[in-house]
């Protein structure tokens, strides 16, 4: 078992004995250890200490360039950063702080600039090799990070965010992707369902001629279906069956 505390510890349980068996401190001293060293009162109730509070934990397994099933653990905290830990040994593979640049998502993909992601409300991976990080914030529109550093080995990986146009109308509070990763649901305050499908397609081509180069593809998020009115308030949750 997994589990975050108020001032940005994680902790790794043996369930079967109750104790930590693996503590890693937060961004101010980050460190892994398996035995809890003690941090004075004054110190843990600083300013800076509350905002890397863990908000979520995710656990999804991601494919590397060799196809190779590698387990994620994806941690948000309280000041927004997003932090990617391979689960065997529960080191930091690659984080984004809060100021991740937003891009307009088109058909083509042409990135524009508008602004900084707000406070993370959810987020889930999806795509078909489950690569893609999906998250929303503060706003009524989806965003959608391509090749991010924690879940791709591409030699391109990045942190360009893409903006996907049209859906709700107001900030969208829960979202879900199915276990394909090809279907994305969302939830909003504007008493709104939207059902979303992602397509991707790969320049094959362009992998026969490099293939270490296997992130040259287009995605794109289409809106599916739209109910207006699923609920008399806001739509709090969403989740598939399978």
């Amino acid at each position: 078992m997994i589990s975050g505390g108020q001032f940005g510890r994680l902790r790794v349980w043996d369930s079967k004995s109750q104790r930590c068996i693996v503590e890693i401190r937060g961004p101010l001293d980050r460190c892994v250890s398996s035995d809890a060293l003690g941090v004075s009162v004054n110190e843990l109730h600083t300013p800076d200490y509350g905002l890397h509070s863990i908000m979520q934990l995710h656990i999804d397994s991601t494919f590397s360039c060799k196809d190779d099933k590698v387990g994620q653990l994806i941690l948000v905290r309280q000041s927004n950063h997003v932090e990617f830990y391979n689960l065997w040994d529960m080191k930091l593979d690659s984080e984004r702080l809060r100021n991740m640049h937003i891009f307009v998502f088109s058909t083509v993909l042409t990135p524009k600039f508008l602004g900084d992601i707000g406070q993370v409300q959810q987020l889930c991976v999806a795509g078909r090799s489950h690569s893609r990080l999906v998250l929303a914030d503060s706003s009524d529109r989806l965003k959608i990070f391509l090749r991010p550093p924690g879940l791709t080995k591409s030699a391109n990986a990045g942190w360009a965010c893409h903006l996907v146009p049209d859906g709700h109308s107001a900030p969208i509070l829960d979202l879900a992707v199915s276990t394909c990763g090809e279907w994305l649901a969302t939830g909003a305050r504007d008493n709104a369902i939207c059902l979303w499908r992602i397509v991707e397609t790969t320049d094959e081509a362009a992998i026969d001629e490099k293939p270490s180069d296997v992130c040259r593809d287009t995605v794109k998020v289409i809106l599916i279906a739209h109910q207006l009115s699923a609920h008399a308030a806001h739509v709090t949750a969403v989740c598939f069956d399978r």
